[in-house]
């Protein structure tokens, strides 16, 4: 059955409110900031921006398997989430700050067409996912008194 108008954009305004809130932490921290900020789960500003990129980017690429119908195949976290932040790691900043801005306007134009949306889909990648890593940023924040 095809989403509703109205579950669409719920589903479009939990993800929006989350991800205003991750921007917000992250939005004026400089290059030297992303690079150097460590969070409390050992890895930095940049690559945990990297790292919401990454599991949007999956979500983007099950989406239009899906669209396709075509099964796709998720990593398994314990290794891609690893394997990722060491590539985060070596890519600079700005680069990374240029594809978490990207990806995620081309995840949401993606949700608003997509026939195949629901929560189940999106939100572990999505609105349930950004306030971990913003409180992540923000506790940094706090304790560098950039917050």
């Amino acid at each position: 059955m095809p989403i509703s108008t109205d579950e669409r954009l719920a589903i479009l305004q939990d993800i929006q409110r989350e991800w205003l809130a991750l921007t917000r932490a992250v939005r004026d921290l400089s290059d030297d900031d992303l690079e150097q900020g460590h969070l409390a789960n050992g890895w930095t500003i940049k690559v945990t921006m990297g790292h919401v990129t990454a599991w949007e980017r999956k979500l983007i690429d099950e989406i239009r398997h899906g669209e396709r119908g075509e099964v796709f195949h998720w990593p398994h976290m314990d290794v891609f989430n690893p394997e990722q932040a060491a590539l985060d790691a070596s890519r600079p900043a700005a680069e990374i700050r240029e594809d978490f801005w990207r990806t995620h306007d081309e995840l949401i134009q993606l949700l608003e067409t997509t026939p195949i949306l629901s929560r189940e889909l999106v939100a572990s990648d999505t609105y349930t996912h950004y306030p971990d890593h913003t409180a992540q940023v923000m506790e940094w924040r706090k304790q560098t008194g950039r917050g």
